[in-house]
């Protein structure tokens, strides 16, 4: 498990509350407020997003050694960001305003391969 609190890492085992590592962040342009984090099986990465600092790149931090790699920059502004290991696909929701919202699906070297917009009513 990976425990992230005002940018330090912490690298937990749940099954015995031990931890495997502590590790202070001070990469702010990559990691400043880290939006979302989610985790690559296929390749033990972790991927953030930091909307604060650049809105379109994807930090890539490799998962036993917690180091943090070049960032990859993407074409459209990414937010929640998560892996979908059953279809080995990236998904970015992102807002545009209140009530629109764009899902970015990528693929596995970070191409988009589809788009979809969505619109939500508000009640009056």
């Amino acid at each position: 498990m990976l425990i992230i609190q005002s940018k330090l890492f912490m690298k937990l085992i749940p099954q015995r509350c031990k931890w495997l590592l502590s590790m202070n962040i001070v990469k702010k342009r990559l990691l400043g407020h880290m939006n979302t984090l989610t985790y690559n099986p296929n390749n033990n990465r972790y991927y953030t997003t930091n909307a604060v600092v650049d809105g379109f790149i994807v930090t890539p931090i490799e998962a036993d050694s917690m180091i943090v790699e070049a960032p990859i920059k993407l074409k459209e502004k990414v937010f929640n960001f998560a892996f979908d290991k059953d279809h080995n696909e990236y998904v970015s929701i992102v807002p545009l305003t209140n009530s629109h919202r764009t899902i970015n699906y990528y693929d596995s070297n970070f191409n988009k391969v589809k788009r979809i917009r969505l619109m939500q009513s508000i009640p009056t």
